[in-house]
Formats: structure tokens, sequence, C-alpha cells
């Protein structure tokens, strides 16, 4: 008997259990693509497929309802790209090399430049894996374009909290990047505050480097 009591609860827990109803889910339908961040738009994608799921097995309940559904989402989700500028400034810790060049460069140099940034994995509301390309010229105020190009393999909290390594190469040779940093959301845009310390064989660097990104799905 005990044993048919607990068959019969679940059922009818399974049955009241109302993913269309969710009330994040609900919040979320009211809000546009380009408002959610990464997570956002995971979840609404999820809630949204269970709901749909939820209706077709309760057909005698999906009549009596307005399916709560929305026709603004593509059928597959996909993950995040998000890109660009960057901008902020350099402490140069070593002189920049300048074989057959007569120029002299203060430390402290501005930057300027583009970041390419790929979710590649993770779940909604969870840790994500990234990975991040850099691409800065630097001491335009000075008269020069000092160029570097960065690849970072990082990882980002729920709370936008990040960190990452990777290589990097300038004027100052080949090295590798430590980067720290945190990312805020403002509406559509993602606003990151990152600061890298880069080493190469005779030389280090710091910096800091903030800017925007929008984003765009990959279906």
């Amino acid at each position: 008997m005990t044993y048919f009591f607990i068959i019969f609860i679940t059922i009818i827990f399974c049955q009241g259990y109302n993913p269309c109803e969710d009330k994040r889910y609900l919040h979320l339908k009211n809000i546009s693509l380009i408002e959610m961040n990464d997570r956002e738009y995971d979840y609404f994608i999820q809630y949204n497929r269970d709901c749909i799921k939820y209706l077709e097995s309760n057909k005698n309940i999906s009549n009596q309802i307005t399916i709560p559904t929305t026709s603004k989402i593509p059928e597959e989700g996909g993950s995040s790209v998000y890109k660009g500028p960057r901008f902020g400034i350099t402490y140069l810790g070593a002189g920049i090399e300048t074989e057959n060049r007569d120029i002299e460069i203060k430390p402290i140099i501005s930057q300027f430049g583009w970041q390419y940034e790929n979710r590649i994995f993770g779940d909604t509301d969870k840790t994500i894996g990234l990975m991040e390309y850099i691409f800065l010229f630097g001491g335009a105020e000075q008269g020069y374009l000092l160029p570097s190009m960065t690849a970072i393999a990082g990882i980002r909290n729920r709370d936008g909290y990040e960190f990452g390594f990777g290589p990097n190469i300038s004027l100052s040779g080949v090295g590798y990047v430590l980067a720290f940093g945190v990312v805020t959301q403002s509406g559509g845009l993602v606003i990151p505050h990152n600061i890298s310390f880069a080493f190469s064989q005779d030389s280090f660097r710091i910096s800091y480097i903030t800017g925007f990104n929008s984003f765009t799905r990959k279906n």
C-alpha cells in the first residue's frame, strides 16, 4: 500500500510542476533579446522549450490557455559571440626592442583596439569557459602605433569575475599574459574591466583595459 501511495504522490507532484509559470521565465518574456545577457538568454531558451513540452504533454490544458511562448527566438539556442572596442593604458616595465630604429618611448602609453570573445562551454548561471582575442595599438599619443596581439583562455563565474592566461606577441617579443577582471552588464552592453600582466624574455608590461561589447547569437 505504501509503495502505491508514493507513486501516486509522485505523479501528482510531477503533474503540478508547470515551467510556463516560472517567475524568472515570465519576467524574461517581457525583455527583448538584445537586453538579455548570455545567462538570461540560455535560461529563457531552456524554459521556453520546457514550457512547449509541458503544453504538448498536457493538451487538455493547452487548449484552455494561451500559450505563453514567443516567436522572437530561434528554434535552437546557441552560444554568444561578444565583440567590441578596447582602450586603456599600459606601463612598460622595460624597454621595447627598437633595433634599427631611433625612437624613444615613454613608459606609460595609451592603448586602443578590438576584442573578440567566444563562450566555449558552461551552463546557465554557472561558471563558463571562454576564448578571448585582443588586438591593440599603443603609443598613438607619442606618435607611434605599437601593435600587440593576445589570445586568452579563461573562465568567468556567475558574478562576472574572470581570469585567464595565454600567449602575447608585441614589439617586446613573444611572451605570456595573465589577466584578471570583472564584467558588468548594462542593458545590451557588456562592460569589462581587466588588469593584465604581460611577460616576455626581457620585459614586462602592466595594463588596464576596458571598453564595451555587444553580442550576437550563434545558432
